[in-house]
Parts: C-alpha cells; structure tokens; sequence
C-alpha cells in the first residue's frame, strides 16, 4: 500500500488562514475542471496552473539595482521590491536554534552580516510578539549581503548551504524558502498554489504588482515545480513530490 502523502508538520503550522468566502470559491474554481488541479494525497490539492504550468526563478537582478558609491566605493542597492527587503519573516524557535547552530559558518565569510549579529543579534520581536528576522540600517534583511564573485545580492543562509553542502532546512526559515508558494485550508484540505496575479486576491495583497519575479522575465526558465524542487519535497516529502514529478511529465506532455 502507497504511503499517504501530507504535508509536514512543520509547513501546517505555516498555513494561511484566510477569508473563509473565497477560499471556497477559489477551491470551487480549482475542482470543477480536471486540468486546473490535481489531488497529491487524500486532503492535499496542487494548483496545477501555479505550480506545473507557471515558470519561476529568484534572481536578486529582477528586485535590487546595484550601484557603487563615488565615496568610498561601498555596493549599495537600490529596491524596487524584494521579499529580502520589504517584508517580515516570522521565525519558529526550531529556526531560529538551527541558525544559531550555523551562525560559525555564516559570519566569517560575510562580514557586513557579522558586524550587526554580533552587535544586535538576528532577531526581534514585532508588534504582535512573533519573533521576525531584524533589518540592517538600510531595510534589508540581516542576512541579505553582497557576492562580488556573482555581482549580485545573495541570502547569505542560502550561500552558506551551498558551500557548506547542508540542507536548506538545516538553516534556513521555511517561509523564506517557500515565498512566492503559499498554503490555504479550506474544510481540512490544504491547496498549495502560488502568489500571482491570479492568485492575490486571496491574500488581499497587492504586493504582487511590484515584484518582477512574479511576472514574466527572461529569467524565468522552468517551471515552479523545477524551480522549487527542494521547497516542495520539504512540503510533501520525497514520495509526494516524485507524485507530482510524474503528474507533471503527463500533464504537460498533453499539451
């Protein structure tokens, strides 16, 4: 008998609880044509226009301009709109323990990072109590930094991961991982989909707009469900995301 296919325990307590009405709706919409969803475990629903069709990629040269100060020759960047930069990211303890684990392969190698944690720390709390990511003195994330090697603005967290060879759950937040994925319940079915045009109203967010990723873009090569590989088997683990690799090749071979 096939394992039964959910999400983690971890990516449940990160779900979105929205407005009851029209996730309904958006549900209804997904369910009454065969072609816009596809079932991944008994309670658990792909949005198959987000995630199979739609093509993705982070690249910080869609949402930062670099330039170089005259003065002392110091990369600033200048945002257009950036999820490293204009928004918050809640924290679970278990994060904020595993980047603490990691702080010793992160700071030495990105020194405008460890000159604020070693002063300030990496977290705060917000108004509501929940424990966020602190900004530097510019708004950019604590752990946004600059790769000259690359020439671009890099998560240093992510950086690290790849020179390191961890995981990406080893040390970096799961909702920075999953941005622009999002997760909706609705009558005890969880839909994962993605943050769009399509899709904003849900959030009655109009971020959307400002962010190039979310458009069309020369970047933007394969598809989200390629692109975000490691986001989602950490959703829906191993056997779930070999699922949606196989529904996927069938899906877009008919088209």
């Amino acid at each position: 008998m096939p394992p039964t296919i959910r999400l983690s325990s971890k990516a449940k307590r990160l779900l979105d609880h929205t407005d009851t009405d029209i996730v309904d709706r958006y549900m209804e919409y997904l369910t009454e044509e065969p072609d816009r969803h596809i079932w991944l475990g008994p309670k658990l629903l792909i949005d198959v226009d987000q995630i199979i069709r739609r093509r993705f990629a982070c690249n910080t040269h869609l949402c930062l301009k670099q330039s170089r100060a005259k003065s002392n020759g110091k990369v600033k960047a200048k945002t257009r709109y950036s999820c490293c930069w204009d928004l918050e990211v809640q924290l679970l303890p278990t994060e904020i323990e595993a980047i603490e684990r990691q702080l010793d392969l992160v700071l030495p190698h990105h020194p405008d990072v460890a000159r604020h944690v070693r002063r300030h720390g990496f977290w705060k709390y917000d108004s509501e109590w929940w424990k966020i990511f602190q900004k530097k003195k510019n708004g950019s994330c604590v752990f946004l930094t600059w790769n000259e090697m690359m020439g671009m603005h890099v998560c240093s967290l992510h950086s690290t991961a790849l020179r390191e060879g961890l995981p990406l759950d080893r040390i970096k937040p799961l909702i920075c991982r999953m941005f622009p994925i999002f997760l909706l319940e609705t009558d005890d079915i969880n839909i994962i989909t993605f943050y769009c045009e399509e899709t904003h109203r849900i959030l009655f967010e109009d971020d959307y707009e400002r962010m190039n990723c979310l458009h069309d873009n020369p970047h933007a090569l394969d598809r989200v469900y390629i692109a975000m590989a490691d986001t989602l088997r950490s959703l829906v683990g191993e056997n779930g995301y070999a699922k949606l690799e196989r529904e996927a090749d069938r899906i877009l071979a008919s088209e």
